[in-house]
């Protein structure tokens, strides 16, 4: 397993991914940030997003809304639960366990 090291804003953004009911008020650009910060985040021309973490790789589409769309977050919560980073994962805890 691979350590990343998350600040209290990134695991907060973390934290907003999995909190329950969604959110509603999340933006694009801090849940990109922290894609890049667990993986690597690649934009394509088309305004899609090529995701790699742990292992898993997705396309993401970027809204023209400054926050993500619950549907796109939803796939968003599957893909990181998929990559060994759910709910369950995410916590007060400032390490995050990547598989490599």
């Amino acid at each position: 397993m691979q350590d990343i090291h998350l600040n209290g804003h990134q695991q907060k953004i973390l934290d907003s991914i999995f909190h329950h009911p969604i959110a509603h008020n999340l933006e694009w650009h801090d849940v990109l940030a922290l894609l890049g910060h667990i993986g690597t985040v690649a934009e394509r021309s088309s305004g899609e997003f090529d995701v790699s973490v742990g292992g898993r790789h997705a396309i993401f589409v970027r809204s023209r809304a400054k926050d993500i769309a619950p549907d796109e977050l939803r796939r968003l919560q599957n893909f990181l639960e998929k990559a060994s980073l759910g709910s369950a994962d995410s916590g007060s805890d400032d390490v995050v366990d990547l598989p490599i």
